[in-house]
């Protein structure tokens, strides 16, 4: 078995790369260089390649939406003007002809080993998925190669078929009062709150003790649903489903945990309360008024 003894080779500072700029290399191993023609935006070079194949990252800044990573064992003979030249024709952006890794929205971690001779790289995928599948590439004197994927829960891209159905009946319900908006797409607030809350479903069931806190507290946001509720017809109709499904959404997230973590049913009826809160809230954001 190979043992990770040394620093991380290079990776995100932060889970949040927001901020832009935010990866960190080992400064013995990995030369960071200035992308050619780009006022920000860099390309990790390896300084000494393994064999025949040289360790390159290149990062390509998108503006408000982050960065773009496509990662290359790059041959060891060819220089980095040489690799702008190839990138270039690619707008700088994705190789999916070259690169081992094309069009990341995350930055990989790669690793060494005790043995020198070879890298290990994680990527773990995209972020619109609620559990990423990490792929594992091993990098030494052949190049990148395949080693595994290791996937964190069923692989599913609606959460809602992961639920009890009662569960995921209320579900439904509390995700018709965001309405729509497809304006600004990923930024849009309703669709923020829609991938969190899908993301917080997976949890529910499959790591119950994960949870993030909500904005508001259970009385804001009743108080708030309830004014929402006030303005028509169609939205007090909603609202009575919400209030009617939700102790049966409870109860049956109760047995859930009773019958998949053996919790007793005081505890699990405690548990599927204090899940069932958090989500509820997490689907709003009210003046947080007393």
């Amino acid at each position: 078995m190979q043992l990770f003894t040394r620093d991380i080779i290079l990776g995100p500072t932060e889970v949040d790369l927001t901020g832009g700029d935010a990866l960190q290399a080992d400064p013995d191993v990995i030369d960071k260089i200035r992308n050619r023609y780009s006022y920000r935006g860099n390309t990790y070079w390896q300084k000494s390649p393994h064999g025949n194949y040289r360790f390159v990252l290149h990062e390509t800044p998108v503006g408000w939406r982050g960065d773009i990573f496509n990662l290359f064992a790059w041959p060891a003979d060819l220089s980095i003007e040489a690799f702008w030249d190839h990138f270039e024709q690619h707008r700088n952006v994705s190789d999916v002809d070259t690169a081992f890794i094309s069009g990341a929205w995350r930055s990989p971690l790669v690793l060494s080993a005790d043995d020198d001779d070879q890298w290990w790289v994680f990527y773990v995928g995209p972020p619109k998925h609620y559990s990423g599948t990490w792929t594992v590439f091993s990098f030494s004197s052949n190049g990148a190669e395949l080693v595994c994927q290791i996937e964190f829960g069923p692989d599913v891209d609606d959460t809602f078929l992961l639920l009890p159905e009662p569960v995921r009946a209320l579900a439904e319900l509390l995700v018709m009062t965001l309405g729509y908006d497809t304006r600004w797409g990923n930024v849009a607030p309703i669709h923020r709150i829609k991938r969190a809350t899908q993301t917080a479903w997976a949890e529910a069931v499959l790591r119950p003790w994960v949870r993030r806190e909500p904005y508001n507290t259970t009385a804001q946001v009743d108080r708030g649903l309830k004014a929402w509720a006030d303005m028509d017809d169609w939205n007090r109709g909603l609202y009575e489903q919400i209030k009617a499904q939700y102790p049966v959404a409870e109860s049956a997230l109760a047995l859930l945990y009773e019958e998949q973590f053996n919790h007793s049913r005081e505890e699990a009826r405690a548990l599927a309360r204090e899940v069932l809160d958090n989500i509820y809230r997490m689907h709003y954001v009210f003046p947080r008024s007393p």
